[in-house]
């Protein structure tokens, strides 16, 4: 297994060491694997796609403003 060494922030690792059960090289080594994983996933779904990159832009602008609008909705409803 090949070592890493990582940056983390005093306050943080303040907090990690409050938890010293926590196997944070397994966290991190988990973490890396899923990020991998979804990246790894993405490129497989995108590999068949005929999409163009302006096409994907223009999806995420249509979703983006939906959600926009979906969740303006649901702070006007809890204000009453």
């Amino acid at each position: 297994m090949v070592s890493m060494t990582l940056s983390i922030e005093k306050g943080m690792r303040k907090r990690m060491k409050m938890h010293p059960q926590i196997k944070w090289s397994e966290v991190a080594r988990s973490a890396i694997r899923q990020q991998l994983d979804d990246i790894e996933e993405a490129e497989r779904i995108a590999s068949g796609s005929r999409l163009t990159e302006k096409d994907i832009r223009e999806i995420a602008g249509r979703v983006d403003r939906k959600m926009l609008k979906h969740f303006e909705g649901l702070a006007h409803e809890a204000r009453g």
